[in-house]
């Protein structure tokens, strides 16, 4: 639902990372920023309580939604330390039997050429307090981070993004986003890395099934279009050359030229 209050949020953080390979760990984590959100609204890094996260820091995979592992426990977080532009964290990446928290420390720049291959992080909070903002109040709050751009529609029709002003710290998680595929072939072929491949793989596979959807509505647009082709040409045979002198008989064959061309010109392209 437009403006409903979101209890995670996608960041992504930069290519600049500061890193202590030996102990897997990510100094500078930037999990969250206090720009408007895709989902129409500010996180007010000021007002996020951590106390209750900080008896248990846990890093997450997914959020633990996920079927890839039975404990998707991949870190830890070191401490948390408010900036100005958001939270940071400083993360720790499992030294799990399987290895899958080396792996993700790899793809995050944890490696000795500090190269980033995934740089998506998720914040995961339950607000405690909440207002609705105007958008030039949003803008007077942001200053310089303020972007119309990622204010989605409904909030600039209503004028008004939310806020939350208090906050309770629930976790963070690595997410598969951000991510560059051509960067994760090279981690998996070069380095070696399994999980970069896994991730290849889900990139492909979701953009097939995305495409293989749109192939089916097509056919299924088509062979409507083409069944109302078909039952105008049965209803123009019997109009004879009424349906001359209306144009209709033209208009059938220049929809039909239309549709065959297409066709033509998707063969051609495959050839």
């Amino acid at each position: 639902m437009p403006g409903t209050i979101p209890e995670r949020l996608v960041r992504m953080m930069g290519t600049d990372v500061d890193v202590d390979v030996t102990k897997r760990v990510l100094k500078r984590a930037g999990f969250m920023t206090r720009g408007i959100a895709s989902d129409g609204g500010i996180v007010i890094p000021g007002g996020i309580e951590v106390k209750f996260y900080e008896t248990n820091p846990q890093v997450f995979l997914r959020h633990g939604y996920t079927d890839a592992v039975a404990f998707p426990v991949v870190g830890r977080s070191l401490g948390l330390t408010q900036t100005p532009a958001g939270m940071e964290s400083e993360t720790q990446f499992a030294d799990d039997p399987d290895g899958l928290g080396r792996q993700i420390a790899y793809l995050y720049g944890v490696n000795e050429d500090k190269e980033v291959y995934s740089r998506g992080w998720s914040f995961g909070w339950r607000t405690l307090e909440q207002e609705w903002w105007s958008l030039s109040k949003a803008q007077d709050y942001l200053g310089a981070d303020y972007d119309e751009d990622l204010v989605p529609d409904w909030a600039l029709e209503r004028g008004e993004v939310w806020a939350a002003i208090r906050s309770l710290m629930n976790e963070y998680s690595v997410v598969p986003l951000g991510a560059d595929r051509k960067a994760l072939s090279r981690a998996y072929a070069d380095k070696g890395v399994r999980l970069a491949g896994d991730l290849v793989a889900g990139m492909d596979l979701a953009t097939a099934t995305r495409q293989l959807g749109e192939l089916k509505e097509q056919r299924e647009a088509d062979r409507m279009r083409l069944d109302k082709l078909e039952s105008d040409i049965l209803a123009l045979r019997r109009d004879g050359a009424s349906a001359v002198a209306r144009g209709d008989t033209d208009a059938l064959c220049t929809a039909l030229e239309d549709m065959l061309s297409m066709v033509r010109e998707q063969r051609g392209n495959r050839s």
